[in-house]
């Protein structure tokens, strides 16, 4: 989780102040939302949006440590290759 909200502070960061100004200049302009349920479903949709990113954020990651482990097992297997093959080649001679 903390790796996502270092790598989304800024989107974060830059919702939050012009939800921030654009409510309270609502407030200024107007003397409020037009409806109370608008501030709150963009609110609710960008956490909405938030977790999906989180959840592919959290998929990617997760497929990139398995990539990481096959490669890391590939790498096992060629080295047993080599040692059996070079083995095989000392015992001959």
């Amino acid at each position: 989780m903390s790796e996502y909200l270092k790598k989304e502070k800024w989107g974060i960061t830059f919702f939050l102040i012009i939800y921030i100004a654009l409510f309270i200049s609502s407030y200024l302009l107007i003397g409020g939302p037009a409806t109370v349920e608008g501030p709150i479903c963009v609110f609710l949709g960008f956490c909405f949006v938030q977790f999906l990113k989180y959840r592919s954020f959290k998929k990617d990651a997760g497929n990139k440590k398995d990539i990481l482990r096959e490669r890391h097992l590939e790498k096992a297997i060629q080295l047993e290759y080599l040692k059996k093959k070079e083995r095989k080649s000392h015992d001959q001679t």
